[in-house]
């Protein structure tokens, strides 16, 4: 999909189609027309034409395929009008049997055992019917316009002429969750692949036409973004890609949308209200939180993620790498003295402890240098000092209210983000320019606002930072010249990471969104939703197709970033 290249074209001899379904696992293709009524099966990895079966009427407006394709359920007749209800055997072509009524749309489980069938404005129901010989299982009044079945198929979500939606149970038709979420006239919904709902919706009087899309939570059907741009005037069919978060809409031309869902590989449920930070040791082992402490995940193949012992000591929650030397470092930002640090390293699969170092106040942040020789740690009480990574002697100290440093601009240098109280409840921060040889000021640039992050390319050439004017600047780090701002969120920034090797920021804000950014151009690349609090801490894997986020709320998550790619 990011190529957005033809990968296969299949000749089907005939125009007129009216009718385009994908079994479940992808393989066949069934073809609907009119005049009269049929249904064509093709192989769809070598477009090999399977099957032909020809349905008795001239109207087809409705198909839904089995997961592996062999039965297909057909809607014969007008929409609104009388229709007829067909369970074909896709093999043979042979009617299992066909039911007559006032239907709208058609679903079969995957499982092949029972089929969702939602009446049309004559008929106000959602029906649950077996398989076997289209007897009812259940049925539920209401006026549905849509329907979709969650990837695990045990819930179905409806939307309805009211604008609500309805989570169904999928076996027993049972309706235990609604909620109001457009104006009116609900008329698409889908699942994504990690539990998210998007829907279309009517947002003005029901003849007014004003449509959006929205993407909600699925489990306390809170809103999560909105998505506009849709003429007035009839409801946009569409077809929605849930593993990738693709939205394809039938306009003139056609538009594809990205919806940020889908891309979520990992998700760790925490105890904790609040992660700190976070890196990745390897492509696949992740540091992270683990309540107050921090520990190693295995990130497997397929979602499964295994916590690899130890669990570090709690409180020291605050973290950084080293990839050319293996280091790591853990400092303690929580809890009460005695406050410290630890270097380790991760030989033969244990962890190897290569320094212990005792300090007079909480660390703020850690960054080694580019040989991996120093540790600088900025500190809570005021101040920046910087470490010899080797024997843990202090090689400099640098006296002010410093919040953050990286080592940038330079072999000798750090840039760091120096704090002014103008009010007791107003900070502005100056970026500062030092000499990490001898601890003086080489260039101040003043802000004036709050500046919450700053980060380092992997080259140490540039930085960039963020805060409560919602603004990304990219400095030269040798000289603080400002070299590109531009506006990246609605609310103030709260995190940012340089992408290990494309020119690629990632940027987080209590907005709820984290955005990739072209740092050369300030062009957004992608965007992922829904964080119910402030992400504080962002961090790439070393590859660079993996994004850890974590911060405000009881959920660590991985993204899977490797689609996204510089022009």
């Amino acid at each position: 999909m990011a190529s957005r290249k033809v990968i296969r074209t299949i000749k089907t001899g005939r125009s007129g189609i009216k009718i385009l379904v994908v079994s479940g696992d992808g393989r066949q293709l069934a073809v609907g027309r009119n005049s009269p009524a049929q249904v064509e099966l093709y192989e769809i990895g070598n477009g090999a034409r399977l099957k032909s079966v020809t349905l008795p009427g001239e109207i087809i407006h409705q198909c839904s395929l089995t997961q592996d394709g062999s039965l297909f359920a057909a809607l014969l007749g007008p929409p609104n009008d009388r229709t007829e209800l067909l369970l074909v055997d896709t093999h043979t072509g042979a009617t299992r049997w066909q039911k007559v009524g006032q239907f709208n749309s058609v679903i079969i489980h995957p499982n092949g055992d029972r089929l969702f069938v939602a009446g049309n404005s004559h008929s106000r129901q959602f029906t649950i019917l077996k398989a076997q010989d289209g007897s009812e299982i259940s049925h539920l009044p209401a006026f549905v316009f849509s329907q979709s079945l969650s990837p695990d198929g045990k819930v179905v979500a409806l939307g309805t002429q009211p604008g609500e939606l309805l989570l169904v149970d999928a076996s027993t038709g049972a309706e235990y969750q609604r909620g109001k979420l457009h104006a009116n006239n609900l008329r698409a919904v889908a699942w994504t692949t990690d539990g998210y709902l998007l829907t279309m919706g009517n947002e003005g009087k029901p003849r007014d036409g004003r449509w959006a899309l929205k993407l909600w939570n699925s489990g306390e059907l809170t809103w999560v973004g909105s998505f506009f741009g849709f003429k007035s005037g009839a409801p946009t069919p569409w077809s929605f890609n849930g593993d990738g978060g693709y939205l394809l809409t039938q306009e003139n031309p056609p538009r594809l949308w990205r919806i940020p869902t889908g891309r979520e590989v990992f998700k760790l449920v925490q105890n904790s209200d609040q992660g700190w930070s976070g890196c990745f040791l390897a492509d696949n082992v992740l540091l992270a939180r683990k309540a107050l402490a921090l520990t190693r995940y295995d990130l497997g193949a397929g979602g499964r993620v295994t916590e690899v012992p130890p669990t570090f000591a709690n409180n020291y929650s605050l973290a950084t790498v080293h990839w050319p030397t293996g280091l790591f470092a853990l400092a303690r930002n929580i809890g009460s003295e005695p406050f410290g640090f630890k270097i380790m390293s991760v030989q033969n699969g244990n962890i190897v402890e290569k320094l212990s170092k005792s300090v007079g106040g909480r660390i703020l942040d850690l960054d080694f240098d580019a040989h991996g020789e120093r540790l600088a740690t900025v500190f809570q009480a005021g101040g920046v000092l910087v470490y010899s990574v080797k024997t843990g002697e202090l090689v400099f100290k640098v006296v002010g209210r410093y919040e953050h440093a990286v080592f940038a601009g330079g072999e000798h240098h750090l840039v760091a983000l120096n704090a002014r109280t103008l009010k007791a409840d107003e900070i502005e921060n100056d970026l500062v320019l030092i000499d990490a040889g001898n601890g003086k000021t080489l260039r101040t640039v003043n802000s004036r606002f709050r500046v919450n992050a700053l980060a380092v390319s992997p080259g140490r050439a540039i930085v960039a930072t963020g805060g409560s004017d919602q603004t990304v600047r990219i400095y030269e780090a040798a000289t603080l010249q400002e070299q590109l701002a531009f506006r990246a969120h609605d609310s103030e920034i709260s995190a940012l990471a340089f992408h290990p090797s494309m020119p690629i920021l990632a940027s987080a804000s209590a907005d709820g969104a984290v955005k990739l950014w072209d740092y050369h151009t300030g062009k957004q690349l992608d965007y992922f939703l829904g964080f119910s609090g402030a992400p504080a801490a962002l961090a790439f894997s070393p590859n660079g197709r993996l994004l850890f986020v974590d911060g405000q709320e009881k959920t660590t998550r991985v993204y899977d970033v490797s689609a996204v790619k510089t022009q």
